[in-house]
C-alpha cells in the first residue's frame, strides 16, 4: 500500500486487501452515517481498491 499521507492517525490502519466486494455496502452506508459525508462514489470505490 502506498503512503501518500503522513497523518500519523492513519499509521495505525493495517491493510486487509482489496474492498471492493463490499463497496456496494459501503456505499450504500452514505446516507446514513455523518463519516462519509466527504465521500462520493469515486472516492469509496478508490478506497476500496
Amino acid at each position: 500500500m502506498d503512503d501518500e499521507t503522513s497523518d500519523p492517525r492513519l499509521a495505525a490502519l493495517e491493510y486487509k486487501g482489496s474492498g471492493t466486494l463490499v463497496a456496494e455496502q459501503i456505499l450504500a452506508l452514505m446516507g446514513h452515517s455523518q463519516f462519509f459525508t466527504d465521500f462520493d462514489r469515486e472516492d469509496i470505490t478508490l478506497m476500496a481498491e
